[in-house]
């Protein structure tokens, strides 16, 4: 029987190689999931072969399972083992292993998102970067020591182009002039999912060129791989999955690796000499951004509002007609959302300058949005105290200093005790004693 196998390099165009052959009109038997993995657990000839769809021994047996190339196993013998007295051959994908890392990183991520949302996962944490960088030359020498050179070959996007080695194409019954095709690719890419949830508030998702509003409790994951909208989500789960995806690096300099660079790289060219081919020439590293997720799909849309296109929400503050003002005496623009009224840090900012002047409930009113959304801002602290101060409300003040009363953290308490000295007539002399002390007065 004859077996074709790919093992490895995960993120280096395994699975386009495998739907090329695929689509190829070879004779192949093809495995019953294409990363078939079997001979990291198992030994068993049988138990192989029932790993396929088909048994047909005039036909190739193909296994396309990155994982064969992790470092340190024995896959390599298991193998020559399991499948002794029989024709096989293997083909490495080869990539550029700092690009091909970090889309490792992604891949990971993206595919088992449950998984590695619940916990944090920089792609600078020790483990994860001993994760995917990894000598690639002692697995490629492994196989060549354990089924010989003729038996091993190597496929690159950027080595050997379209071709696969000659005795590969005869292999599998494919004439010489048979090409893979490069302008098609199913794999999806590298990108990592974006997360959305609040509890009280609608969020602004973009779809494209659209923006939609994300209900209050209902928890969105925009992925390149898959996309969910789930309702009434629970709070801690939302609140973990999105503070480990606040550790994710959506964007990867190589620059950061110094000499490392050279020792990866090396070690990535060693699969060359090792498998007699030309040595790929090997461009600078660039900086690699993580890809946006594509539009939401029609199910996800129509559960959510739509407020409008980009080029509307930009286009409208320069129609004279359409001034935005509106939006913040609760008269919302025309294909805006009305719950979405102080969703953002500028439009709290807009809110407050709008009240600017104003004494009484309307000023206060607005500081206290301010830091009920954002929290002790020292600008808004400052502000909505010395705002009070002048008002010669000590109810509040107290209120506001007993409620947190960690703020020398965030501001001066020098400054606001000059404030109070200087507003002293406003208030009893027993509750200018009691804020003074409140302050940090001694």
């Amino acid at each position: 029987m004859k077996f074709l196998i790919i093992p490895g390099f995960a993120k280096a165009g395994t699975t386009f190689l495998f739907e090329q052959l695929r689509n190829s009109g070879a004779p192949i038997n093809f495995p019953k999931r294409k990363e078939v993995d079997y001979f990291r657990s198992a030994s068993s000839f049988e138990g192989y072969l029932d790993q396929f769809e088909t048994q047909d021994p005039d036909k190739v047996f193909l296994d396309a399972s990155p994982l064969y190339a992790l470092p340190g196993e024995k896959t390599a013998q298991t193998i020559k083992a399991a499948l002794k007295g029989h024709d096989v051959k293997f083909a490495f994908c080869l990539r550029e292993p700092i690009a091909r890392a970090y889309s490792h990183y992604m891949h990971d991520i993206s595919t088992h998102f449950f998984l590695y949302a619940h916990g944090p996962y920089s792609f600078y944490s020790v483990d994860v970067l001993n994760k995917y960088f990894v000598p690639m030359a002692p697995v490629v020498e492994s196989y060549i020591k354990a089924f010989g050179l003729p038996n091993v070959s190597g496929f690159g996007f950027k080595s050997t182009g379209p071709e696969l080695r000659a005795d590969i194409l005869e292999f599998l019954g494919l004439g010489r002039d048979w090409r893979l095709d490069l302008s098609v690719n199913p794999a999806a890419g590298s990108s990592l999912p974006r997360l959305y949830y609040d509890t009280d508030r609608h969020l602004t998702v973009r779809s494209g060129p659209d923006l939609y509003a994300l209900p209050p409790r209902s928890f969105l994951i925009a992925n390149i791989r898959f996309q969910q909208f789930r309702p009434d989500f629970p709070e801690p789960i939302a609140r973990l999955l999105m503070k480990n995806a606040a550790s994710w690096d959506r964007q990867f300099d190589p620059s950061v690796l110094g000499g490392a660079v050279k020792t990866v790289r090396d070690d990535y060219l060693k699969c060359f000499d090792h498998l007699k081919m030309d040595v790929e020439t090997l461009a600078p590293p660039k900086k690699i951004s993580a890809s946006e997720p594509p539009p939401l799909t029609p199910q996800i849309r129509n559960k959510m509002k739509k407020i409008g296109t980009i080029a509307d929400t930009i286009s409208a503050p320069f129609a004279p007609a359409q001034g935005l003002l509106g939006k913040f005496k609760g008269k919302p623009v025309a294909g805006e959302v009305a719950e979405d009224q102080f969703e953002t840090i500028p439009a709290l900012m807009r809110y407050i300058d709008s009240m600017s002047g104003k004494t009484g409930g309307a000023r206060s009113e607005a500081f206290e949005r301010a830091l009920k959304e954002l929290g002790p801002v020292p600008d808004y602290v400052r502000g909505y105290m010395r705002h009070l101060i002048a008002l010669g409300d000590a109810e509040k003040i107290t209120a506001y200093l007993r409620a947190n009363p960690n703020l020398e953290r965030y501001v001066s308490m020098k400054a606001m005790l000059e404030d109070l000295d200087a507003t002293q007539r406003k208030f009893t002399p027993e509750d200018y004693k009691a804020l003074g002390l409140l302050m940090g007065r001694r």
